[in-house]
Formats: structure tokens, sequence, C-alpha cells
């Protein structure tokens, strides 16, 4: 680039470009910069953010390491490390780390200005707002509420920040401040992410006429990313799960026999017997309490009484029909192996019938 002004322009057109998806341009724009300084921050962190929209995790994280390389403690290209790791190798625990390094250096920086302080706080709310989404992706939501909450504090009138709390109230069960949140998101940001989350929430509420409008009309904004709930009469779903059985191993088949599997709308929120809560999106459970199989020499001696299929949440999650036979079956492995106290990855991956692959 011939100067600063040249250089900023060129990133602004970058950016544009990547905001509607003029990928191609994006790139050529991109390859310019990188070529004159193959070590610029903001060209390579347009590249990353590029890779990220076209899909490509590896060559994401390559570029970001690369940029890491001569800008170490750079907060945007750590940010996007972090969310790289979780979107794309669901890689929960370092991406925590690189956020709560994040969180450290911020808190320790003492800004010298105004424009600082405002810098400071808008970083810190993105990082704990992502660290909110790392620890609701591994299952920890009041962790996950406690960080978005933080976050809320220092953005209060933030779009992404109030959904980030509206999706951590709705995995902790609190679907009213859920539904209330997601809707002052929405009214800031119709984003697709607010409605994926709102049909989510009144699907969990039993306001299922909404929740499909509100899913649909998220699958309709991006596509790839969101798609229509595979909705199914109460026939064609225990047919589905009839093939969701076949699928299974002849083994596991035999031993779920010994149980019932019984199939509800949604999750009724009571806690588990491991005092765990089930959550509202889930979408199975085994309310029978874990036995003691530690001296046991047949850990499947004993069959749990009931599995519990939660058939709403189930055709939110399914893309297709083969798809919801094929997460029926996924969730039936993996009850059991909870029940039992293996690892399910241990149990032969189940397929749906006349698939060769997994």
């Amino acid at each position: 680039m011939a100067n600063a002004s040249e250089l900023s322009e060129s990133i602004d057109r970058i950016n544009a470009a990547l905001e509607r998806g003029a990928h191609e341009e994006a790139r050529r724009l991109i390859t310019a910069i990188l070529d004159e300084d193959p070590t610029q921050r903001d060209g390579l962190l347009c590249h990353a953010v590029l890779e990220v929209q076209e899909g490509n995790g590896r060559a994401a994280l390559e570029v970001l390491d690369q940029a890491l390389d001569h800008h170490p403690d750079d907060i945007s290209l750590l940010m996007l490390r972090a969310a790289v790791l979780m979107d794309f190798y669901d890689d929960h625990a370092e991406a925590r780390l690189l956020l709560e390094d994040v969180l450290d250096g911020l808190r320790g920086w003492l800004p010298a200005n105004d424009d600082e302080v405002a810098a400071q706080k808008h970083a810190k709310a993105e990082t704990l707002r992502l660290l909110s989404r790392c620890h609701l992706d591994a299952g920890n939501a009041e962790e996950g509420l406690e960080a978005a909450e933080e976050a809320l504090r220092m953005a209060p009138h933030d779009a992404a920040v109030l959904l980030a709390v509206a999706e951590a109230n709705y995995e902790a069960g609190n679907l009213d401040e859920a539904r209330d949140l997601a809707g002052r998101s929405m009214e800031q940001a119709p984003t697709a992410d607010a409605d994926w989350l709102l049909g989510r929430v009144h699907s969990a509420l039993g306001d299922h006429a909404a929740a499909d409008e509100l899913l649909h009309r998220a699958a309709e904004k991006e596509p790839a990313r969101f798609h229509h709930p595979t909705r199914t009469t109460e026939a064609a779903f225990q047919q589905a799960l009839a093939q969701a059985m076949e699928a299974l191993p002849s083994a596991l088949r035999e031993y779920l026999k010994r149980a019932r599997i019984r199939v509800a709308e949604t999750p009724s929120g009571q806690p588990r017997p491991s005092a765990r809560r089930i959550g509202p999106g889930a979408l199975s459970s085994c309310p029978t309490p874990l036995p003691d199989l530690s001296e046991a020499r047949d850990l499947f001696a004993v069959a749990p009484e009931e599995i519990v299929l939660y058939r709403r949440n189930l055709e939110i999650a399914a893309a297709t029909p083969e798809a919801l036979v094929e997460l029926m079956a996924t969730c039936l492995t993996h009850e059991v192996a909870r029940f039992v106290g293996l690892d399910a990855a241990g149990f032969e991956e189940p397929q749906p019938p006349g698939d060769a692959e997994s």
C-alpha cells in the first residue's frame, strides 16, 4: 500500500465485501495487501475471517497462527482463534484458556483516556460473550450464564451480548428470561441467530406454532447455517424410532429391548438422578438412577427402566428424515453408555439402514 490512507480504504472495502459475501473480491484485495506485507495485521485478520466464512477451519487456524507469530498479544486475533477452535474443532478447553488469558490481559490494562476505557469495556464484553459460548458448548450452563451476565453489565444494549445472555438463560432453563432477552436482541438486530434461539425457547415453552415460524425464518435467512425442522406425525416418529433401533449393533439392540423407550414432547426440566438439570434443549435422558457397577463383571447385566426421547427437540435438531433416524440411534447409544459408565465413542457407530457410511 502506498500510504496508511490507501491501506485503510482497502481494509474497508474488504470488510464490505466480506459482509455481503463477495469472497472472490475480498480474496483479491487481501492478496494485494499481503503480497506487499505478509505480516500486515488487518490483512491477516481479514484473511482468517474469509477462511472462516468459507468453512475452512484448518486454513483459518494456519492464517491466525501466522498472524500471532507477528502480533502475539492481539486481542482480535486471539478471540477469533478461540472461536475457530470452538466452531470447527469443539476444542472448548484450549478456547477457554485462550479467552481467560485475553480477559486477564484486559483486566490488567490501565486505559489512558476515555476512548481507551470504551475500547477496554467493549473488548471485555466480547471476550466474556465468547467465553460464555465456550462454557455452554462444554455443557456448563451456570458458568456460561455468569460470563454472559458480566458481559451484559459492560454492554447492556449490545444485541450480540443480549443474545448470549438469552442463550445462557435458555441452557440454564430460565425460559421466560431467555424469551425476553432474545426479544430485546431481535429488536436491535433481527438476525437468524435470534430467530433460531427464540424458536427453541418457544418450543420449550410449548408454543410450537410460533417456534416453527421462527425456526423456518432462520433457515430462510441463512440456509448455510440453519435448517428447517423435520416435523413428523406421531406415527412417522415411531416409524423413525423403529428404523433407529434397526440401525444399532445387534447386541445393543437386544440390550435396549429390556428398557422402555418413551417419547415425550419436550423435557420437563426436573433434575436427573445425578442432580443435573435436564436442559430445555435436551434430546434424550435416562431417568433411571445410575447403578453401582464398580464391582460388576458384566456392565450390561442391569438395564435402565426407561430412556426418554424428546420429540420436538429431535425434530428441531434434524435437518432431514434420515438425520432424524441417525440422531435417535445416537441418542440411544449415548444414554446406554452414560448408564453403564462407558464412553459412547467405544460403541460401534450407529448407521441408518442401507447406509455404508456413518
